[in-house]
């Protein structure tokens, strides 16, 4: 069909035809279609090295005589020769994936959904030129088990450089296809929406993923609000010179001398209660427990309870929340051989109260996330009941 100045009309068939095309959408067929060709790629490179696996025999102890003699060239990591796209240089990449270490994997049966823990943490540095430095202990979790991948130094702990240290140790497990949990602190250089390290590390991922606030991160927030409460009705200094005058006369305290509480206790709770509270603490002190500081609240905790006195009680910790708890728990234990105010004496007295009849409990039952929102409500009850005994708590 040709209009009146000899031009065909715009069919839409025509050659040349203007019709808009949808970019994003074309991007996003084309990652979806790369993507698939990549993961098939994959299970057909697992397939094969299983395959290849399959001869071998499982791992045998070796002695130190004949080990060297049992040894083939295929249990080593082999050097293999790749070239960087974009540019002419060959690099030298160390193929770490052997049979036997495919078998390894094999048995431990990783399944497809696994959580994603990391705690940033100030630890001594290894360089003598600094004392301290910023490592990110980064965890993953299935069905019961935890295995840590790696500890990666911060030199600028950015959120950025969180999110690539993050990604990197799921690289180099090759974790990519698994992780569907991340699990962090609720701050805002991990929760953020735009640029916090979790919402950086999703982008890489290409899809959404499951959010789980720690569970200690949220108790230790109502424990921080107790003494924002209490303490600060004494001392609005940072440096709380209550804990400090613990740290100063540590040396001088006679540990064998304890302030006995049983009595107190017995006015606020049943006798039935509080020994059902020492039976509970003191099963908790058998299962393996990875935090020292977590282990002295409880032992603490015992001892307020009629227990047997803690071993090894220290009087510098870093942690803030856990530290508070454990000065306060110490300067009510000692003070008879500390000259304390009548008002710290009665500040110290409810908060050590509230930490071992109604917090310490509830902190060490969260470990379960299918279990928390219930714990969490109960633990709610408690407070709100608690009001009968404090009104201010």
């Amino acid at each position: 069909m040709v209009t009146c100045c000899g031009m065909p009309k715009r069919d839409p068939a025509r050659p040349g035809h203007l019709g808009g095309v949808d970019k994003k959408l074309t991007d996003k067929e084309e990652r979806a279609r790369l993507r698939a060709v990549s993961e098939e790629n994959r299970r057909i490179k697992y397939v094969s090295a299983s395959t290849s696996s399959a001869s071998y025999e499982p791992l045998q102890e070796y002695s130190s005589s004949n080990y060297s003699k049992n040894m083939d060239s295929g249990d080593f990591p082999t050097l293999i020769e790749s070239s960087k796209p974009g540019t002419n240089k060959s690099v030298m990449m160390k193929d770490f994936t052997t049979p036997k270490l495919v078998v390894a994997l094999d048995r431990c049966q990783v399944p497809d959904v696994v959580a994603l823990h990391s705690d940033g943490k100030l630890l001594p540095a290894l360089s003598a030129r600094k004392s301290k430095e910023e490592r990110l202990p980064i965890v993953i979790s299935y069905e019961f088990k935890e295995q840590l991948i790696a500890v990666p130094r911060l030199d600028n702990s950015t959120r950025k450089e969180q999110a690539q240290a993050f990604w990197k140790a799921i690289l180099d497990w090759n974790l990519e296809d698994k992780v569907q949990i991340l699990c962090c602190d609720s701050t805002t250089s991990n929760t953020g929406s735009f640029n916090g390290a979790c919402a950086l590390l999703e982008q890489n991922f290409d899809r959404e993923m499951l959010f789980f606030s720690c569970r200690h991160r949220v108790y230790e927030l109502v424990l921080k609000t107790i003494f924002e409460v209490k303490i600060k009705k004494v001392t609005t200094s940072p440096d709380i010179p209550l804990f400090k005058k613990l740290k100063d006369n540590w040396k001088n305290i006679d540990l064998t001398k304890i302030q006995c509480y049983r009595e107190t206790m017995e006015l606020f709770r049943s006798v039935p209660e509080l020994e059902d509270l020492c039976d509970f603490y003191r099963a908790e002190l058998k299962n393996l427990m990875v935090r020292d500081d977590y282990r002295e609240l409880i032992e603490l905790t015992i001892v307020f309870l009629g227990g047997d006195a803690g071993k090894n009680l220290k009087s510098d910790l870093q942690v803030p929340c856990m530290a508070q708890a454990i000065y306060s728990l110490k300067l009510s234990l000692f003070s008879s051989q500390l000259k304390l105010k009548t008002k710290d004496k009665e500040v110290l007295l409810d908060i050590f109260l509230f930490i071992v009849t109604i917090y310490v409990q509830p902190l060490l039952q969260f470990i379960l996330t299918v279990k928390a929102p219930y714990k969490d409500l109960c633990f709610l009850k408690c407070l709100k009941t608690y009001e009968n005994v404090n009104e201010s708590i």
